[in-house]
């Protein structure tokens, strides 16, 4: 999660995600006879005044609760599906004896992109009701919780639980707490720590540092240098592959669309469902124009491939061209990533990838001639 701040200008019940930045995900108590689900989290919050709240916990109460499903998938996006243990599935017991530790979470409301990952996941458990081809009915409130719970080895997994409900209410310490009450005091916690920050290189006594200091932010780099042209070059040319030309479709997109500047061509193989085409194209022009600029994918083999049900992946190799900066000149490096697909009623899209480097050990290095690589097909301008 970032650091950054919400705008808490128009605080709707949509709105409490922004409001759970950076919150600690801390229990889950179903009350199956009042149809009640409460989620308590520790919150980003202060007083108005800038003095602590001596306890940040926020339920946030969901009644008159019709579905609850948890849904999986494995955490490495490489592994098959079918090749793929559940360990400790949750059921309607765990949730009304939540017996796992505080983690981080995400929670989004109402939203298309979460709801989309859900009808396309690997395993999908029915805790409280059934299935509904409608599942998002606008009368009802569709929540959506993913838990990080640090999971690790082969069959670590990504746990998400889904709500469906008819009223989302705030509390704190038993006693509503108004949206707009919350935000003020999630906006005195950020003007704390804003303060803070001028301060976090000061000598500290005794008792360690301040609960804010995880939240030291990063040194900001310069602007990147826009006018920068990385090799003229194909962006993807792949010679020999046996993998679907639909599952190849978006992978293409992706890497010449940021090669070339094509928002729109980018938004469309990598749409986010809440979000329009247009605004979703304008989201990542920022991103790739922003943080991310100074990086460019050659892709020039497929390493692998699967595609089981409305879940695939595929694997590929090649070069990334990293533009010089005040440090480095221009170099490239092998690299190898990996793109999860599921397929929407317009086909396949990337849901996410994964990027490593064989030079540094993420990404593995298989024995073989590579002639796009050894011939340094990329020469740096």
């Amino acid at each position: 999660m970032g650091n950054a701040r919400p705008d808490n200008s128009r605080l709707r019940t949509e709105d409490i995600p922004d409001l759970l930045h950076d919150a600690q995900f801390l229990t889950a108590r179903w009350k199956p006879k009042l149809a009640q689900v409460s989620l308590l989290f520790d919150c980003l919050r202060r007083n108005t005044d800038g003095s602590q709240i001596a306890d940040r916990t926020v339920e946030i109460r969901l009644n008159r609760v019709h579905r609850i499903a948890a849904y999986y998938d494995p955490a490495n996006i490489e592994v098959r599906p079918s090749r793929f243990r559940l360990d400790r599935p949750f059921s309607s017991a765990s949730l009304q004896d939540w017996s796992y530790p505080p983690s981080e979470a995400c929670l989004s409301i109402n939203s298309q992109e979460s709801l989309f990952a859900m009808t396309t996941s690997w395993r999908i458990d029915w805790l409280e009701g059934t299935y509904a081809k409608q599942a998002g009915d606008p009368r009802t409130f569709s929540i959506h919780l993913y838990l990080d719970q640090y999971d690790h080895g082969e069959y670590a997994c990504e746990r998400c639980l889904y709500f469906e409900c008819e009223a989302v209410d705030a509390f704190s310490s038993g006693v509503a707490l108004d949206l707009d009450e919350w935000g003020g005091q999630f906006d005195a916690w950020w003007d704390f720590w804003e303060a803070h920050v001028g301060e976090i290189r000061a000598p500290r006594g005794e008792g360690g540092p301040a609960a804010e200091d995880r939240f030291i932010p990063a040194g900001e780099d310069p602007p990147p240098d826009l006018s920068y042209e990385p090799p003229d070059q194909p962006a993807f040319l792949v010679l020999q592959t046996d993998a679907p030309p639909e599952l190849l479709g978006p992978i293409q997109g992706m890497i010449e669309g940021i090669m070339r500047r094509d928002w729109a061509r980018l938004a469309q193989a990598w749409p986010d469902y809440d979000k329009s085409a247009e605004d979703r194209a304008r989201e990542l022009e920022e991103l790739y124009l922003g943080p991310e600029f100074g990086r460019w994918t050659y892709v020039r083999q497929v390493d692998a491939w699967w595609e089981e049900g409305s879940q695939a992946c595929v694997t590929v190799r090649g070069i990334e061209h990293t533009a010089p900066d005040h440090e480095d000149p221009a170099a490239n490096q092998e690299t190898v990533i990996s793109f999860a697909l599921r397929k929407s009623d317009h086909g396949w899209r990337i849901l996410t990838f994964a990027q490593g480097w064989p030079e540094d050990g993420s990404a593995d290095q298989p024995s073989g001639p590579k002639p796009w690589l050894d011939e340094q097909a990329l020469q740096s301008e």
